[in-house]
């Protein structure tokens, strides 16, 4: 991760709220929450914490998780359709499920069916020793 900021004292004009669709597909697909093995996302309705709707991470199970894998897990990441690596077929759905919620429906549906439910389990690393 990298942190920085950028000041400066120039006038800027905020853009307006930009909707690509990500909120409405999350709410309805939800694999992540599915698949995650310490039941650390919620699987409900956002909730407003610090003042913006969101759906918060446990931290606490998430990371006492990684306490006894050993490593982390990234289970969210690997079955998040949204982190695809960004092939023509890859990039033909976001351009439909940006613009149309029905799209975003089919194509939940359909990435479960050419993905799976559940993630494949990751091999732990060399390094950890596991047999």
């Amino acid at each position: 991760m990298r942190l920085f900021a950028v000041t400066t004292d120039l006038p800027l004009v905020p853009d307006d709220p930009v909707d690509i669709g990500v909120e409405d597909f999350c709410s309805f697909c939800k694999k992540c929450a599915r698949c995650c093995p310490s039941s650390s996302i919620p699987d409900g309705d956002q909730q407003e914490f610090n003042g913006f709707e969101k759906w918060k991470l446990n931290a606490e199970t998430c990371f006492g998780y990684w306490g006894k894998v050993g490593t982390d897990c990234n289970v969210c990441m690997r079955v998040c359709p949204w982190s695809h690596s960004r092939t023509f077929p890859h990039r033909m759905v976001i351009s439909l499920v940006v613009r149309n919620k029905w799209a975003r429906r089919l194509f939940s549906l359909m990435e479960d069916l050419f993905y799976g439910n559940k993630p494949r389990p990751a091999s732990p690393p060399k390094w950890a020793g596991y047999k």
